[in-house]
């Protein structure tokens, strides 16, 4: 009967083992991303609505501000090892979808700024 060593060669069993630690570590820089990409896809929103005069600047004071504030607690959560866990990411996704409700709420509501007036702030 032949050995392990024989039938799974060891520079196999490191290929393999390597490549399951970069997926992991790829699966986690992507998941970062999208907490990113859903913070960015947001503050797009925003600017989008003020633009569009359909968010007022005291609404998009208060929303900017939503977004720092949960810009916050992404920072305090990764402030022990630099990382989101599951758990974590779970929460600002959750923060992230609060968000976008009041953000979308916002641009769909009839407060408008009038055409007359120019657009102020960011």
């Amino acid at each position: 009967m032949p050995s392990n060593s024989q039938v799974f060669p060891r520079s196999l069993i490191i290929a393999i083992f390597t490549s399951l630690v970069a997926g992991m570590a790829l699966s986690q820089a992507a998941s970062a991303h999208n907490v990113n990409a859903h913070q960015a896809e947001l503050s797009d929103l925003i600017e989008h609505g003020r633009k569009a005069g359909s968010i007022t600047f005291s609404e998009g004071r208060s929303l900017r501000k939503e977004l720092r504030q949960i810009e916050l607690v992404e920072a305090k959560l990764r402030s022990n090892d630099g990382h989101l866990d599951r758990s974590e990411r779970r929460v600002l996704h959750r923060l992230l979808r609060s968000a976008e409700r009041i953000i979308k709420t916002e641009l769909y509501d009839a407060q408008r700024r009038p055409k007359l007036l120019p657009r102020v702030g960011k």
